[in-house]
């Protein structure tokens, strides 16, 4: 199999380069963010994003939504200082994260949970994304994975969060009809979108479609600008191509919970006594 040519063909099929932001609407945040800086009057900022999102499509706006949550949430300064993993997931991750798959209104949501999923045996992510078509129903349809910065002095921790996210995704694939899964792994303010998918009976692939690093002060905002179209095409395969529902897999394919015991996962921690009467 000539690998860079598989690669190549599977990003190619999943983000359709011809999916693109309108000019008009692309033009406009161009104009907006392109000096914004510490000094920016962030209210006034918000209301013209407000006035592009009022004549942009219902798919374009949805980026533009990022941006004023953006402006909302940047510091106008980066930090020096270690980021924790609660404040990076809320203020820098969550506001492109939860415009891209949260859709209530198409009964698909993007939950911060870290507790364990139904398809992710005795480990838990970081986040899941769901479809609920019914109340007493849920179809997962992708995971993430979040470390903060400083993992980077220890890669093997972020190296068993791709295995994870790996197991969790091929467990999960198999119960999919067309047998596709988006996972997510954030490392500090970088995110990384895979699809993992079946090649063939037996082989699974897990290519990487998107790099996106999110701004980590208010100056850095338009770079962003550079990503929209690979979000707008992210947004429609997780929305067209990520099934909300499960087919029926037999027992033996796969023991997800054989192999989760392999990769040191997350449990749910146990209350350790602090004393004891022996």
């Amino acid at each position: 199999v000539d690998c860079e040519s598989l690669f190549n063909s599977i990003q190619s099929k999943a983000l359709n380069k011809d999916i693109i932001v309108e000019t008009n609407t692309y033009l406009e945040l161009a104009t907006l963010l392109r000096n914004v800086n510490e000094q920016t009057d962030r209210r006034a900022l918000k209301i013209e994003l407000n006035k592009v999102y009022e004549k942009s499509t219902k798919e374009d706006g949805m980026f533009v939504e990022i941006f004023v949550n953006l402006v909302t949430k940047l510091p106008n300064l980066q930090r020096l200082s270690p980021v924790g993993e609660m404040e990076l997931t809320v203020n820098f991750l969550d506001p492109i994260l939860s415009h891209v798959f949260h859709c209530p209104e198409l009964n698909k949501h993007f939950i911060w949970l870290n507790r364990k999923d139904d398809n992710t045996a005795t480990c838990r992510p970081d986040a899941t994304m769901v479809a609920l078509p019914q109340k007493a129903e849920n179809v997962t349809l992708g995971y993430v994975e979040v470390k903060p910065l400083d993992v980077q002095s220890d890669l093997e921790l972020a190296y068993m969060d791709l295995v994870r996210l790996g197991v969790f995704a091929r467990s999960l694939m198999l119960k999919k009809a067309n047998r596709r899964v988006l996972v997510v792994q954030c490392i500090g303010y970088t995110m990384i979108f895979y699809l993992v998918s079946e090649h063939s009976y037996g082989i699974t692939t897990m290519a990487e479609l998107l790099t996106i690093d999110v701004p980590k002060c208010i100056s850095e905002i338009g770079g962003l600008l550079q990503k929209v179209d690979d979000l707008k095409r992210l947004f429609l395969l997780y929305d067209q191509h990520m099934e909300p529902h499960y087919v029926n897999v037999t027992a033996h394919e796969y023991d997800a919970a054989s192999t989760m015991e392999t990769i040191n996962p997350k449990r749910r921690k146990t209350r350790t006594p602090s004393f004891s009467l022996v």
